[in-house]
């Protein structure tokens, strides 16, 4: 949803945004998913429960990736962590949330006459996401496309020295902001 969120400030109040990274996220509709099956996914977290809801997830999860398999193995204290994301969830939200990335307007063309910087951020494992910041880097001219080796979803988490790379070299390529 932070992408949703910023992309949205960005486009209705450019004014605000020095920058913009928009990182595992889309200008719109995710390329090649069917929102009809997100559909099915918030009707069953809203009549059977956010564990059956969980149980589907687990089963098909798209952000299952080897380089989050392996900071869940890895990191101490990161399955306590999802766990804890989980748990603080509530089915609405969840569902609400859901449909609203589901059925997201598209704003690549208003995306596209930004004036700000704009750094895209995706994990190569994130294959849905990928293709989405291919679309995002290419439509809007100036963009720069980092593609972070070895991680999925979370490469802030997941490759976190590459991460921290791409983000700092960003933002030191910005021009000084007088306040």
């Amino acid at each position: 949803m932070g992408g949703m969120v910023a992309r949205g400030i960005a486009i209705n109040d450019p004014a605000r945004v020095v920058a913009l990274v928009m990182m595992d996220t889309s200008a719109g509709p995710i390329p090649g998913f069917d929102p009809s099956l997100m559909d099915i996914a918030c009707d069953i977290a809203l009549t059977d429960g956010k564990q059956a809801l969980k149980d589907l997830l687990d089963f098909a999860s798209a952000l299952d990736t080897p380089a989050y398999k392996r900071v869940l193995a890895a990191r101490p204290g990161y399955p306590e962590f999802e766990a804890r994301k989980w748990n603080d969830m509530s089915e609405i939200m969840w569902g609400t949330m859901a449909r609203e990335i589901a059925y997201q307007p598209d704003d690549l063309p208003a995306m596209a006459t930004l004036p700000m910087p704009l750094l895209v951020l995706v994990g190569e494992q994130d294959k849905p996401l990928v293709a989405a910041s291919h679309l995002m880097a290419d439509a809007i001219p100036g963009a720069e496309l980092v593609i972070i080796p070895d991680a999925g979803h979370s490469p802030q988490f997941e490759n976190p020295e590459a991460w921290i790379s791409a983000v700092s070299g960003f933002l030191s390529s910005l021009p000084a902001v007088a306040r």
